[in-house]
């Protein structure tokens, strides 16, 4: 089994709905017209015999934390 370890960001729209991008540009934008934006990352590895999955998602507030 391959590790994985990967990050998305979740854009808020207006409207209360949401999407996923990976797009940097996508979230500064988001950022910048003052809808929130945050960041999961997922970090999937095995230890053997254990499978660990770990995910952290943090809210971002400036340009400067993504």
């Amino acid at each position: 089994m391959k590790d994985i370890n990967d990050f998305r960001y979740i854009v808020t729209n207006w409207d209360g709905s949401s999407f996923e991008t990976t797009d940097i540009e996508t979230a500064k934008l988001a950022i910048r017209e003052d809808r929130e934006v945050l960041k999961m990352t997922r970090r999937l590895f095995q230890s053997w015999p254990a499978l660990v999955r770990v995910f952290v998602t943090v809210e971002i507030k400036k340009i400067k934390d993504l």
